[in-house]
């Protein structure tokens, strides 16, 4: 609607409600698997915007 991308984590990185216990330290809050799992995700949908020239560099 805007134009901007959207950065989809929980639907891309699978840590979510029925994931809970493998990526949550408690519901709120990933544990250090959940948190490698959310960095990986989120840097390559940086990386791509990069690429697409989002950031103007």
């Amino acid at each position: 609607m805007t134009g901007y991308p959207c950065i989809d984590i929980a639907g891309r990185s699978g840590i979510g409600y029925f994931t809970g216990t493998l990526y949550m330290s408690d519901n709120p809050h990933i544990n250090a698997t959940g948190g490698a799992r959310y960095a990986n995700c989120a840097q390559e949908d940086f990386r791509s915007l990069s690429r697409a020239g989002f950031f103007g560099t």
